[in-house]
């Protein structure tokens, strides 16, 4: 879905459908190279033997090479990460659009496993959806699980991302921090998906924790104090990161209207590049977001072809629309 921006489909280029704890990790990068190389065959890193997920994280998010034995559940998993990475990744993709790509990855082929997250087990830790196995194996996890494996896939591309934790009234959360041109941003793939498996048959991505500055991350309606990296979070930017205008540019399309008019052309212009169902994700700049919600749902309504139309309101400036033919 998401035909201009999507990472099966990103400015112009199409990519195929892919059915314990740590600490101190590592930012050093591993050197860029015209073919994509990651970890397993760089040549520039120790090469340090494992046989489990967490040993094959922990030496990732430490710069070394995972050597994973013969056979092991490391091997299975390292074989599914760089199979993930060799459908969504171009070497001529920006780090912007490497970052997408997993992000987007993350929330739509990775179902939340909320019977888990919810269980009244009080041993949860034994279950595969906080580890690496409940990703890349099951398409099915927590958020522990997912911000591991969003750290694993971007620091095998050699971007700098950590695995955050942290307690709100809500409970615990897992997260991570990313960073993208010399700057540290929030990310957080849990909050970013918006299940519509009921209407739509599918899970969609929305990027309202996606490379979000501390000024969001602090309002009420987040909430979580990091635990593991209280000192990273005075060096994250303050505004979030203009990922609408990052995306227009690749895409080649305005996704910044301020009036009905250009939602309009913005909606004509990816009709069409595009056949069959797609999403539109936009940031509403003008100065009467109630005004324009309501102008947009009277315009929307005029369609005979929209079957379900989402409209996410993030702080009144994010909407979200969704065509199913």
């Amino acid at each position: 879905v998401i035909p201009s921006f999507d990472y099966r489909r990103i400015n112009g280029r199409e990519f195929a459908r892919t059915g314990g704890n740590t600490s101190g990790e590592n930012t050093e990068r591993p050197e860029d190279e015209e073919a994509l190389s990651f970890y397993q065959n760089s040549g520039d890193k120790t090469a340090i033997p494992c046989e489990n997920s967490e040993q094959l994280y922990y030496l990732v998010m430490n710069g070394y090479e995972p050597l994973p034995e013969e056979g092991s559940i490391a091997e299975e998993l390292l074989g599914e990460a760089e199979k993930v990475l060799e459908s969504i990744i171009t070497p001529e993709q920006t780090e912007f659009e490497k970052i997408k790509a997993v992000y987007d990855w993350l929330t739509t082929e990775v179902v939340y496993d909320s019977e888990t997250a919810y269980s009244s087990d009080t041993y949860l830790v034994k279950e595969q959806a906080y580890y690496l196995e409940g990703v890349f194996l099951n398409h099915c996890a927590v958020c522990d699980g997912k911000a591991k494996s969003c750290a694993l896939l971007l620091n095998m591309l050699g971007i700098p991302c950590f695995r955050e934790t942290g307690v709100s009234e809500a409970g615990d959360h897992a997260w991570n921090i990313v960073q993208l041109d010399d700057h540290w941003y929030l990310l957080c793939t849990t909050y970013g998906q918006k299940d519509m498996t009921g209407s739509l048959g599918r899970i969609v991505t929305n990027y309202s924790m996606f490379l979000t500055g501390n000024g969001r991350a602090g309002e009420d309606d987040w909430g979580y104090k990091p635990q593991k990296r209280p000192w990273l979070y005075e060096q994250l930017e303050q505004d979030d990161y203009d990922i609408f205008g990052a995306m227009g540019e690749l895409s080649g399309v305005n996704l910044k209207t301020s009036k009905l008019q250009d939602l309009i052309i913005l909606l004509d212009t990816v009709t069409v590049q595009t056949q069959g169902e797609y999403k539109v994700e936009f940031e509403y700049t003008g100065e009467d977001a109630e005004e324009f919600q309501n102008e947009m749902i009277e315009y929307l309504e005029t369609f005979d072809n929209v079957n379900a139309v989402e409209i996410k309101r993030e702080r009144g400036t994010v909407y979200q629309v969704i065509y199913v033919e």
